[in-house]
């Protein structure tokens, strides 16, 4: 009979052999894994329904490309009743370029989650969650979607609000009287809740039409809460005309603006009429800024040799102080006064001197791209040409951040930019900028040829040939995405801009400090070829007929690598992804 302390040695033995079986097979699957799925997605893990373990990231983000891709084309259905919604991920110009996108799916930033998990770096929570691979899913129910919130919601209430419930409200008939709109019972729609639920399901990869999120509501101001109140409307009515006055210019507010400007509020059964803040501010946006507002201009300069030749001062800029003018104007019933001067206030430029000029450390190209624009539209051709010349000989501080839209903006007529045509569903409608992209993409290939870090970019929304290779491109739409990068070096950088026989030439001037740029050639993959084309009934053109003016574009991946070696030895890497999506061919048919 063996002793105890032959007993207790056996245990002892068994017990590291076993220990030492245990470690071998761990070390041995922690190695396998390691070896299997070097670069791919660990088994059973899942996304949004579909199996992407074993995928490399390439073939996980074709996977999901290939799901996502109807939707496009499609939209989502948003209904009550007998009337209905279609949000569309994109809506853009004939030329692709002024676009408004209402739906992002972050495919890169869900599959680059995926993939990390069992990779957290910690080596025993890491062998835990690669065993539990081995025997049950993992299912990432969240896919990453950004949504418009506040376009969407426009976008429903537009179409829906004639399901709301209303309040009595006042308003003047053609002969300048008051009369009252009755109150009317109906819906209170929770756009809010909508826009959730679209989130929700497109988070799940569930396109299905979607029921306006709603509920019975009652009016709370009534006929009779107004006729009981019309003598103190009569007192706000009677304070015109309100006269407002700049600089030799005046706006008159008479009865039909005030009794716009009403606001009632009903509390423990009394009827409460007062002037709206919200609504004095936009009347004071649409109507008075475009008059008064004057952008700040920043200093320009031109150079030749290295020194500065041509200095343009910058200019303080103005605007309505809308908060101020509001604060104001709701205490007109008070204070009872007829005649305003518009209050403003100053932007401030960067404040730069001539005598700076050629203190800057500007001597050389640092960085340059040329674009052909030839073939464009005439209107495209001018907002290229606007957008340039609003760059041209801006400087940028050691350290500063320069941005494309703050100094592209405004976007709009009042800075000499054209209009161009969006499809939005089934109506059309008017967007500025087409051609500003074809600048932001030129500065973009600039940047990159300085090596200056890119802080914000982003692709279009379609892989569009004028703009070959794929994955060099960058949008720009107020007020985002924006092209921003930083100038890092110890030296001012100067951006010269200009246009030459349907090029665009930009150039970053400043002071070479040694770094050394490596840029990989872009690789393109997972080609999606759009739909056919989508008709949409207008009363633009004759009956019966068909306009095809909206050019498809195949959807694609794309991505390049990038390197900048710094002279003292440091390397900073980058790989720019692009994701673009199809898009079918629009045709405009009479109805």
């Amino acid at each position: 009979m063996p002793s105890k302390k032959k007993k207790k040695n056996i245990n002892i033995f068994y017990g590291l052999f076993l220990f030492i079986i245990i470690f071998s097979f761990g070390l041995v699957f922690y190695l396998y894994f390691n070896q299997t799925y070097d670069g791919k997605v660990y088994p059973n893990i899942y996304v949004a329904g579909i199996d992407i373990g074993g995928k490399t990231l390439l073939e996980a983000k074709q996977l999901v490309s290939n799901k996502i891709t109807p939707v496009n084309g499609t939209g989502i259905n948003i209904y009550h009743n007998a009337s209905n919604v279609i949000i569309y991920p994109v809506n853009s110009s004939s030329d692709g370029e002024a676009a408004e996108v209402l739906i992002n799916f972050e495919i890169d930033k869900t599959i680059d989650k995926a993939y990390l998990i069992g990779r957290s770096g910690n080596i025993v929570i890491d062998f835990k969650d690669r065993l539990e691979l081995m025997f049950k899913r993992y299912i990432l129910t969240d896919f990453i979607v950004n949504v418009d919130r506040k376009k969407i919601a426009a976008y429903l209430g537009k179409n829906f609000y004639p399901y709301e419930s209303s309040d009595a409200f006042y308003y003047l008939d053609n002969l300048g009287n008051i009369e009252i709109e009755p109150e009317s019972n109906g819906k209170k729609i929770d756009y809010d809740k909508t826009i959730s639920l679209l989130e929700f399901n497109l988070s799940r990869f569930d396109f299905s039409s979607i029921q306006l999120v709603s509920e019975p509501s009652l009016a709370v101001i009534t006929k009779d809460d107004c006729l009981k109140n019309i003598k103190a409307v009569n007192i706000l009515l009677d304070l015109a005309p309100i006269v407002l006055s700049h600089e030799g210019k005046e706006w008159s507010i008479e009865k039909e603006d005030l009794i716009k400007w009403l606001s009632l509020d009903k509390e423990e059964g009394k009827l409460n009429i007062t002037l709206g803040k919200n609504k004095i501010s936009e009347y004071l946006t649409t109507n008075l800024s475009k008059s008064v507002d004057i952008p700040a201009k920043m200093p320009k300069f031109s150079i030749e040799n290295g020194r500065v030749v041509n200095f343009i001062p910058g200019e303080d800029g103005l605007e309505i102080d809308i908060n101020a003018m509001s604060d104001i104007l709701v205490r007109l019933p008070i204070e009872d006064t007829k005649y305003l001067t518009v209050l403003t206030k100053k932007i401030i430029p960067s404040s730069i001197t001539d005598n700076d000029g050629n203190n800057f450390g500007i001597r050389e190209i640092i960085g340059q791209s040329s674009l052909s624009f030839a073939g464009s539209s005439v209107k495209r051709q001018k907002n290229i040409t606007n957008a340039s010349n609003a760059i041209n000989g801006i400087l940028i501080r050691p350290n500063e951040e320069f941005s494309a839209i703050k100094n592209l903006s405004p976007i709009d007529g009042t800075n000499g930019y054209e209009k161009e045509i969006v499809i939005n569903g089934g109506s059309t409608h008017a967007e500025y900028g087409g051609g500003v992209c074809h600048l932001s993409t030129t500065l973009f290939r600039a940047i990159l040829d300085s090596g200056l870090p890119i802080t914000m970019r982003q692709n279009h929304s379609y892989n569009m040939p004028y703009y070959y290779p794929a994955g060099t491109d960058a949008s720009v739409y107020d007020p985002k995405p924006d092209l921003r990068f930083i100038n890092d070096t110890d030296n001012y950088v100067l951006i010269q801009s200009k246009v030459v026989d349907s090029n665009l030439i930009i150039q970053l001037w400043g002071t070479n400090d040694g770094r050394v740029i490596t840029k990989g050639k872009s690789v393109v993959y997972n080609v999606i070829k759009p739909g056919s084309a989508k008709m949409v009934p207008t009363t633009s053109l004759p009956k019966g007929k068909v306009s095809c003016s909206y050019t498809p574009y195949s959807g694609a991946d794309a991505y390049f690598d990038y390197k900048v070696k710094y002279s003292d030895g440091t390397i900073k890497e980058r790989r720019f992804n692009s994701h673009y999506i199809p898009r079918q061919g629009v045709c405009m048919v009479g109805q």
